[in-house]
């Protein structure tokens, strides 16, 4: 059942994501919120835990966030900001509200930090956005997954590097690798932690 919800969640936020892009008005965005709050409600309907929802919001905000930054280069708002939302109303209905904000805001902090450094030459500002939906959603494993997303990136950008598919100075979207680490962080929690 919750691969189900997960499919279902990344599709409408690649649908609204995409929408996004191609129909940029105010009531539009009013439309997809009415619509992430009636896909969050069906969401807890079909999910036995709220942890099990945290884990599936993030899975379909980075997947969504992935394809539409390898499609357009760009995280959008639309997809990042409902995913918050909806991880800070279900933390709240838990009681665990405290500990999400602490680790979204360590999470922002940490990335703008590291954007900041690089001055915004490696990360743009909708990546902050996005690892700030992982560490609000993952808590304690935004640290691995920020380490992660990076040796992921270094190795596939060294890679094409060398096999000269990419140049120095290209410009590479960093969400798909935030994508693949965040999977593969919780994948290896959840079967051998």
């Amino acid at each position: 059942m919750s691969v189900l919800c997960f499919v279902g969640l990344t599709l409408l936020f690649a649908a609204a994501a995409y929408l996004r892009a191609k129909y940029m008005d105010d009531g539009f965005n009013t439309f997809v919120l009415i619509a992430f709050a009636l896909a969050a409600g069906l969401v807890i309907a079909c999910v036995d835990t709220l942890a099990t929802f945290s884990v599936c919001v993030v899975f379909a905000c980075v997947c969504a966030c992935g394809a539409t930054d390898v499609s357009s280069g760009y995280v959008y708002d639309v997809v990042t900001y409902p995913s918050f939302g909806i991880l800070l109303l279900a933390s709240l209905y838990i009681g665990t509200l405290d500990s999400t904000v602490m680790w979204a805001g360590a999470s922002f902090a940490a990335v703008m930090l590291l954007a900041a450094v690089t001055r915004r030459r490696g990360l743009g500002l909708g990546d902050v956005k996005l690892f700030t939906v992982v560490g609000a959603g993952l808590g304690q494993s935004f640290p691995e997954i920020l380490g992660c997303s990076f040796v992921i990136g270094a190795l596939v950008v060294g890679a094409g590097l060398v096999r000269r598919q990419i140049r120095f100075g290209q410009t590479v979207p960093f969400a798909p690798f935030i994508a693949v680490a965040t999977i593969v962080c919780v994948a290896y929690e959840r079967l051998f932690v």
